[in-house]
């Protein structure tokens, strides 16, 4: 393998089999593209590429998974290499051709394929989005926000013994909607929502404080419900430090005022993270991930419900509990791309989607399925950010003093 730079924002290093750039000069971070060959590339070159990408019918284009700058150079790069009619041309000149680009610059091929696969995401996006409310119209849009706040049956029943209120039958439209939309194509984020309106920290957090469910995952489990499911836990992963009410007034309907915790309550907190970027998977299938966290997994699957007291049960970072940790969701997203040219520069169209969903897991190491770590992994600028959400580790102490300091209260 060789080491090869791609431009992108942050100029990130990747190891790949196919040759970009032939070196870096000393001193000199940018890359250089191959220059040996100067024979532009002609048309009967671009031609032939689009004969053998396509399979032969250039005008219906040729597919590709995947829209990125790797994906699209080393397709058009094995071509070149191969192809009789490209003898003598690079693959930075055919890329010129094939995007209209201006130059055989790096950066400047960058930016031509970065545009591009933006806008083919963009326009699928605007067609193709389905509406988080979708997942069952009957219900009005006042039923959404009271759910997330902690309310509604699948809040506050609990299985019984009686089958009467099996969360399996109440929350039936969960795994149907899933099913049909959730892993097919992208969800909206239902930042109508009062507890999801304007997440600035680009990350949202659920915390569960009860399992109504017999699953394996909390303690609600044994004989009969009644003995042991009517106030079950669920399975612990952090301890809150504590809940400033004025950050989800809206949910907990107290305008001031702050609870702090002692630690040993039984929580599950789990969240999900994205960026600015808005052709970024993790930001274009946010809504997806969310309802996998907050609806799939957690309700459905695993029973968990209700809130800590004074804030929401799910919601925008900077709403919810402040916390040790939380695990965390990340999703992977394959989508199909047929690319046709014109004459002039390609286009691509997505014609396929799919989605799964994993354990936030950031590359070279780290706590898998940490949301602090994913967050500072996909936001490096101002990684520290999110420590006032999530402070770590036997930190609460420390933390509830920062914040009552703040309020003029000294603890002894």
């Amino acid at each position: 393998t060789i080491s090869r730079w791609i431009p992108t924002n942050n100029m990130i290093k990747v190891t790949l089999s196919l040759l970009l750039v032939t070196g870096v000069a000393a001193g000199n971070n940018k890359p250089r593209m191959r220059t040996n060959r100067k024979l532009a590339a002609s048309s009967a070159c671009i031609n032939s590429i689009m004969t053998s990408l396509s399979g032969g019918s250039p005008a219906s284009g040729f597919d590709l998974v995947g829209c990125d700058v790797s994906t699209i150079y080393d397709a058009v790069d094995e071509e070149v290499s191969n192809l009789a009619d490209c003898n003598g041309a690079t693959t930075e000149e055919a890329l010129q051709v094939l995007l209209g680009a201006s130059s055989t610059a790096a950066n400047v091929i960058t930016a031509a394929i970065d545009d591009m696969c933006a806008a083919a995401k963009a326009a699928f996006d605007a067609t193709s989005t389905t509406d988080y409310f979708d997942m069952d119209t009957s219900k009005p849009a006042s039923w959404y926000t009271d759910f997330y706040d902690g309310n509604t049956i699948l809040n506050e029943h609990v299985d019984n013994d009686a089958g009467t209120t099996m969360l399996e039958d109440e929350a039936a439209f969960v795994q149907d909607f899933f099913d049909a939309r959730v892993t097919q194509g992208p969800i909206s984020f239902p930042s109508s929502i009062p507890s999801f309106d304007s997440c600035a920290s680009e990350a949202a957090m659920c915390c569960w404080v009860q399992d109504r469910q017999d699953d394996g995952s909390g303690a609600c489990a044994g004989e009969t419900y009644a003995e042991n499911c009517d106030d079950a836990d669920p399975g612990k992963n952090t301890n809150v430090c504590y809940v400033d009410h004025t950050r989800g007034a809206k949910s907990s309907r107290v305008d001031g005022g702050f609870g702090i915790f002692n630690n040993n309550e039984k929580v599950h907190c789990h969240g999900i993270v994205w960026t600015g970027n808005a052709a970024d998977d993790i930001t274009r299938y946010r809504g997806n991930n969310l309802y996998f966290v907050s609806l799939k997994d957690h309700l459905y699957d695993r029973g968990y419900v209700r809130q800590v007291p004074g804030a929401p049960m799910c919601g925008c970072i900077d709403k919810m509990p402040v916390t040790t940790k939380s695990d965390c969701s990340q999703v992977n997203v394959e989508e199909t791309f047929n690319f046709t040219f014109d004459g002039t520069s390609l286009s691509g169209t997505i014609t396929s989607s799919s989605v799964e969903f994993a354990a936030c897991n950031p590359p070279g190491g780290g706590n898998d399925n940490d949301l602090a770590q994913y967050w500072a992994y996909k936001h490096p600028d101002n990684a520290a950010e999110i420590e006032s959400y999530l402070v770590g580790k036997d930190n609460c102490d420390d933390a509830v003093s920062t914040f009552l300091a703040g309020k003029g209260i000294v603890t002894a």
